[in-house]
This record gives C-alpha cells, sequence and structure tokens, in this order.
C-alpha cells in the first residue's frame, strides 16, 4: 500500500505483511528517508526475547554506539537517483 500526503511532502510504502513501513518525507531542500516498524507486531515477542532485546538495546546505548538508527537523508539529486535506479530494477 502507498499513500501519499495532499500536500505531496510525504509518502508511505508498506509492506504487504504490514509490518513494515517505508517512510519518504520532503523537508526543505533533502529528503529524509525512514524505516518504521508496526508497534503492535514488535511487542509480540515472548518475555524472554523482548528482554534480551531491551538489554541489547541498553548495553548497545551505554557504549556509545548508534542502536536502530534507521534514517537516510538524500539530496535533490540523489532522490532522482533512486528513482532511476527504481525504474531501471522494475523494467
Amino acid at each position: 500500500m502507498i499513500l501519499t500526503d495532499k500536500s505531496c511532502t510525504k509518502i508511505l510504502v508498506q509492506c504487504d505483511c504490514g509490518v513494515e513501513i517505508i517512510e519518504i518525507e520532503k523537508f526543505d531542500d533533502c529528503y529524509i528517508l525512514s524505516v518504521l516498524y508496526s508497534a503492535f507486531y514488535i511487542k509480540q515477542d515472548k518475555l524472554v526475547s523482548s528482554l534480551k532485546n531491551k538489554l541489547k538495546m541498553i548495553w548497545s546505548i551505554l557504549r556509545g554506539k548508534e542502536y536502530r538508527l534507521f534514517e537516510i537523508i538524500l539530496t535533490r539529486e540523489n532522490i532522482n537517483e533512486l528513482k532511476k535506479a527504481i525504474g531501471k530494477l522494475t523494467s
């Protein structure tokens, strides 16, 4: 499913399973590409698995590492290259 807002500054592309969403947003002169996850599906882990993942995230943060950064900032030229690459991929 692909959704856009009325002002055409944001596009949401949802995967067929409904868990992940790719968001493309125009911000000033740049474009921000983000990967989002449905909170419902992420919270479905069992207690041990959920606790393990949370401790892993906390440990990474305490060690000063970036954890789960899912944003890419693209210039106008890069977004045009991405459009061309997607066009070639689908042809």
